[in-house]
């Protein structure tokens, strides 16, 4: 649809098209800083939902809320977490980015490597931070990386602001300086270049005001009560209306606010209006010492809605840097206040301070040593919970050079719960595989281990395989545990779970892979559906073998039809021809549902039309199967053959004993190909008075789109609206020629 045309109004109050709803992106939730406010819009959601089912669905993007935010939606509605770029994700990434440049593969390579050891690498795996990094990389390699998340968006605002100046934006302020002093006069203008001066600086303050006093005025009637008393007091000669116009020139010029198409302007991302929020929260030693005096509170805050509104942690982390930049004149008191809280093993100020750590905020040594501590000691206290244990652990990855070690201590500790250790063997897959994949072996043995928990692990194992380079040893430990896993038969463990290790064991050691995916796909024991799995993965290895399994699967009559037909499907690339063999007498196999047939068919398309069109005429006539496969299998013979599809799809449309809406459905099969035998058809069932009258009506629907859309003759023509005439209006007719005139304004 052109989006420059205006849309009309009624647009959305019907479906798109018939069963298919309007699918509806709500992006930026987390930018409306009011809790209030979000509730409202989710309520507002949950309510055109629940009166329009059938038109709307909603998809709301949002940065992570409060739990208890979101549970207002109910249970069935799911939540999914977008996974951060990996290592592999980041550097194709930066290689597209890049591609201006001479080989761009080996500025990738060392655009990575340089964020490695710095405390960027974790933020960069989020694609607006990516962003912002390559596009400092490719600015001025020499100067990258910068030192810290603050630094960062310090150098892209500067950015910015620089290429506010390339615009020569200077000449559009100079006239709409010289527009208000037309009317205002000499005062007026003089106003008008304080406001120009101290604009970064209004900036900043409305980017306060945003999202810490939920100020949501339009920005050019707030900005002018945000400067000092010369930019507050506006000349009395200007209007209202002329200072309004003048300070949005100002803000449509400047790159770090964009224009809605209310008038009003918002910055354009929630980071950047956090960042030039805490620039004016520490703007001077007095701002900076408020904000000290409320850090022992915010390090307590207990993750609940009201602190994350009034505490965000992304907003903190700039204010902290802002604290421990030099020449601030509070680094030392800030860096004490949180030392203390960490050498009181407060819990919840460690985890804050980690936390800060992994977004790149730069933490005076001494507080990162202290918390450190804290954090080792309680990760190792039998008395803490062990979910609490856990979270230590890993919070102690963001401030050490552990790299998982604890979590891997955890995993083994027998005397900790199950609960807790598979948490931490989740926990560890984030973090390092190499002692993901020990400690996920081992754990995988453990007999104390319940075959749930087992399950996690080596559903973990599975990812790490796949998504880590191992060395020799540890690929051989993880092999040997897949192996076993894969192999040992438990009914307390699902039979697709195993499936899944042997799958990750195939990059592992593809000859044992080879071996236990043949095994698990002809045990008998195990269900069709993951039998075909295991199957199909054995064919990209060994394809032989995978197809004799395939083979055994689709003529075993003790699997499903969907699964037998599916096993076939699945020789189409290795063994086209026995793939064709197998699928046709799969499809004349009158054992199986009609479903299955029909869809062994499809399959024979791929590979022998000539073949399916000669079994597909067989299905649509035989009466043993499903009228609605019938009908699918006759609109699959239109695009084959159509001619014998018309042949068999009339002689379907015509039959009484026919579901009605499946012949409807042969007859639109056959608009195209036959219109005048497809009219016909639809003016009997419109005829029919012993059918029911919803297929009445939609016979009148279709035959009323067939005669405006196709090319029908005459007669053909003429008996549709006559019979479309005496379905509305009775046998009477029509009142005074009202028929004559009808079918003038038919052409017939």
């Amino acid at each position: 649809m052109p989006l420059d045309d205006d849309l009309p109004d009624a647009l959305f109050a019907g479906k798109p098209k018939d069963l298919v709803p309007w699918l509806v992106l709500v992006d930026g939730f987390d930018e409306i800083s009011d809790g209030d406010s979000r509730r409202i819009v989710l309520e507002t959601i949950t309510t055109v939902v629940k009166r329009n089912a059938a038109s709307y669905r909603f998809v709301v993007a949002t940065r992570p809320l409060p739990e208890s935010e979101l549970e207002a939606l109910g249970d069935d509605v799911p939540c999914f977490w977008l996974e951060p770029f990996t290592p592999t994700n980041l550097l194709n990434y930066a290689e597209k980015y890049f591609r201006s440049l001479d080989d761009p593969e080996r500025h990738a390579t060392v655009f990575t490597a340089m964020l490695e050891p710095t405390r960027l690498a974790e933020p960069a795996r989020t694609p607006l931070m990516a962003y912002m990094l390559c596009q400092l990389y490719l600015t001025d390699p020499d100067r990258f990386p910068p030192n810290g998340r603050s630094a960062v968006y310090e150098e892209f605002v500067t950015q910015l602001r620089r290429g506010d100046r390339a615009k020569d934006i200077s000449d559009g302020q100079q006239q709409a300086v010289d527009a208000l002093g037309r009317n205002g006069g000499l005062a007026a203008e003089q106003w008008a270049m304080a406001v120009i001066e101290r604009l970064p600086q209004l900036i900043e303050h409305l980017a306060y005001v945003r999202i810490r006093q939920n100020e949501s005025t339009a920005a050019v009637d707030v900005l002018p009560r945000l400067g000092d008393e010369v930019v507050a007091c506006c000349p009395t000669g200007v209007s209202h209306g002329d200072r309004q116009a003048f300070l949005r020139e100002l803000l449509r010029h400047s790159s770090l606010v964009v224009e809605r198409p209310d008038g009003d302007f918002e910055f354009p991302h929630l980071t950047i209006t956090e960042y030039l929020a805490a620039r004016h929260a520490t703007r001077n030693l007095a701002s900076g010492s408020r904000v000290l005096d409320e850090l022992p509170e915010i390090l307590l805050q207990d993750g609940s809605p009201v602190d994350a509104e009034r505490h965000d942690p992304s907003y903190i982390g700039f204010v902290l840097d802002r604290l421990f930049a030099p020449g601030s004149g509070l680094g030392g008191e800030a860096s004490r206040i949180l030392e203390r809280s960490a050498n009181g093993h407060t819990f919840r100020a460690c985890l804050f301070i980690a936390d800060q750590a992994q977004r790149g905020t730069l933490l005076p040594d001494p507080v990162v040593q202290a918390t450190a501590h804290a954090l080792r000691s309680i990760a190792r206290i039998p008395e803490i919970d062990g979910s609490d244990r856990v979270r230590a652990a890993e919070a102690l990855t963001w401030l050490s050079e552990d790299s998982g070690q604890m979590l891997a201590e955890l995993i083994s500790n027998t005397g900790l719960g199950e609960g807790a250790r598979c948490q931490a063997a989740v926990a560890l897959t984030r973090l390092d595989g190499q002692y993901a994949a020990r400690a996920l072996a081992g754990a995988m043995e453990d007999p104390s281990l319940r075959p749930s928990a087992r399950m996690t692990m080596a559903d973990e194992l599975s990812g790490v395989v796949r998504n880590t380079g191992l060395s020799h040893f540890v690929r051989l430990r993880a092999a040997d545990a897949l192996d076993h896993f894969a192999r040992t038969p438990d009914r307390q463990i699902a039979d697709i779970t195993r499936i899944r290790a042997a799958e990750a064991l195939t990059l592992l050691d593809p000859v044992r892979a080879a071996d236990v995916l043949g095994l698990l796909g002809r045990d008998a024991c195990i269900a069709g559906v993951d039998r075909v799995r295991a199957a199909e993965a054995l064919v990209v290895l060994e394809p032989a073998g995978g197809v004799r399994v395939l083979v055994l699967l689709a003529g075993d009559f003790g699997v499903g039809a969907f699964d037998r037909v599916r096993a076939a499907e699945a020789m189409l690339r290795v063994e086209p021809r026995r793939a064709a063999e197998t699928l046709e007498v799969l499809a004349v196999d009158d054992r199986l549902d009609s479903h299955g047939r029909v869809r062994a068919c499809e399959g024979l398309t791929r590979v022998d039309p000539q073949r399916a069109a000669k079994v597909l005429d067989m299905l649509v006539r035989d009466r043993g199967l499903d009228d609605s496969d019938r009908a699918r299998a006759g609109e699959v013979l239109a695009r084959l053959d159509p001619q014998r599809a018309v042949s068999a799809l009339a002689y379907l449309a015509g039959k009484a004993s026919i579901d009605g809406s499946c012949r409807l459905r042969a007859v639109e099969a056959m608009m195209d190909l036959a219109p005048d035998d497809g009219a016909a058809i639809l003016t009997s069932l419109i005829n029919d008075a012993d059918i029911s009258g919803s297929v009445r009506m939609l016979a009148v629907q279709v035959l009323t789109r067939l005669i405006r859309s196709r090319p029908l003759s005459r007669p053909a023509r003429l008996s549709g609206i006559e019979a479309l005439d005496r379905y509305v209006y009775g046998r009477g007719g029509r009142p005074g020629g009202a028929l004559v005139r009808l079918l003038e304004q038919w052409g017939t």
